[in-house]
């Protein structure tokens, strides 16, 4: 009697241990984004619909844009959750120095850091993103990436 109740605890105990570990192991996914760190020339922008905007720092695109380069540009794109903008205040010369009493012009600028996932397109590319995705596994971030 005894031997049987130490296997039915020993199995409840087992099962109830392998439902922690699934529970936790389990994981989860969200949309990716390709977050411009950089950007030297010009380049644009398409949501699919074949309507073109510029390209900024720091705009992070989805699945479904398309990125195109013009002639002489470059643009560094960083794969996975959206990056923290840093937002740089210039101020300008004083009037007498040439300044002409402007605004303060605002710069913004992204970091990507060596554990990332990082593209640089050259002049005259286009790249389209067709899958960005990102599951936190719990122990690290697999990601579904396909680009045409």
């Amino acid at each position: 009697m005894k031997i049987v109740q130490a296997l039915v605890s020993t199995a409840v105990c087992g099962f109830v241990l392998m439902l922690a570990i699934a529970a936790h192991a389990e994981s989860t996914s969200n949309q990716g984004y390709a977050t411009v760190v950089r950007l030297v020339g010009e380049a644009r922008y398409s949501a699919g619909d074949n309507v073109w905007h510029p390209l900024t720092v720091g705009q992070s695109l989805g699945a479904g844009n398309v990125i195109q380069t013009a002639a002489t540009s470059k643009v560094d794109l960083v794969l996975g959750d959206k990056i923290p903008l840093h937002v740089n205040q210039m101020t300008p010369a004083p009037p007498q120095l040439g300044g002409y009493g402007l605004p303060p012009a605002l710069t913004t600028t992204a970091h990507a850091t060596a554990e990332q996932n990082v593209i640089r397109m050259q002049a005259d590319t286009v790249l389209a993103i067709d899958k960005l995705l990102i599951s936190n596994t719990g122990v690290d971030a697999v990601s579904d990436t396909e680009l045409d």
